[in-house]
């Protein structure tokens, strides 16, 4: 009974690291190819963030749980409009600025980070300065809102309550307004809504 049970030990054992060896083949072939990763508008559905590194696998700010991008680390392509200069206040005595970014196509609050829009300019002349300190708090960080992007197009409000008229087109369940003049005890006319 011990021989069959180490047999069949050994057999997945050498499995496994056959499995391994072909899995580290794969990760040498395929270490210079990187993977795109692509952020749609969680309500128009359209292109708004480009990223060799997954969203979901970035860090989240205490705060408000966005995604923290160090844009220097990363390679991040925006495709979001910039928008205004936002204060909030954090704690007692404690505010933050935050620069916006919206959709393109429909104007939803998708990032914001805080430095400047015109200091995006002057971080390699930062970069280049002895000081660490003031180095270090202009960095380059987007912050990207959780529930304002989504992976896959199909996932935003709008293409789901597309689906969703589509789908009661297609069972011929139409929905016609019409008002319905109506004359009320008092002899009034009033306007009734009704629904078909």
């Amino acid at each position: 009974m011990y021989k069959n049970l180490l047999s069949i030990c050994i057999c997945i054992l050498l499995y496994l690291i056959k499995l391994l060896i072909n899995f580290k083949i794969k990760i040498v072939l395929n270490k210079d190819e990187k993977k795109l990763f692509t952020y749609y508008c969680s309500l128009c559905g359209a292109n708004v963030i480009v990223s060799d590194t997954m969203l979901e696998i970035m860090p989240r700010r205490k705060t408000d749980e966005s995604i923290i991008a160090l844009v220097s680390k990363i390679f991040l392509k925006n495709y979001m409009k910039k928008d205004k200069l936002v204060v909030i206040k954090r704690d007692v005595n404690k505010y933050e600025k935050q620069y916006r970014y919206i959709c393109q196509n429909c104007g939803v609050f998708v990032a914001y980070q805080s430095i400047e829009f015109d200091d995006e300019e002057t971080l390699d002349e930062i970069k280049k300065r002895s000081n660490k300190i003031f180095s270090n708090t202009k960095r380059k960080i987007l912050y990207i809102l959780i529930d304002a992007v989504v992976a896959n197009p199909s996932q935003s409000s709008l293409f789901i309550e597309m689906e969703k008229i589509n789908d009661s087109k297609a069972k011929n369940k139409s929905f016609v307004r019409l008002t319905k003049t109506e004359v009320d005890e008092n002899g009034k006319e009033k306007e009734k809504i009704v629904y078909l």
